[in-house]
């Protein structure tokens, strides 16, 4: 899978939703976590594993 970095950073500010609806971000899960929280879980089961971002 291929990120488009610059196009991320340009979004900078935007919330989930539209960053995705922008195709920008190819999960199906929302993160989940805080604000201001270092670690933010994203459950990846349908998309076929997990990571901690």
């Amino acid at each position: 899978m291929a990120v488009n970095i610059e196009a991320l950073i340009n979004c900078l500010g935007k919330i989930y939703q539209e960053i995705f609806g922008e195709g920008l971000i190819h999960y199906k899960t929302k993160p989940s976590g805080f604000p201001g929280d270092e670690v933010i879980c994203l459950e990846m089961v349908k998309e076929g594993g997990a990571s901690i971002l």
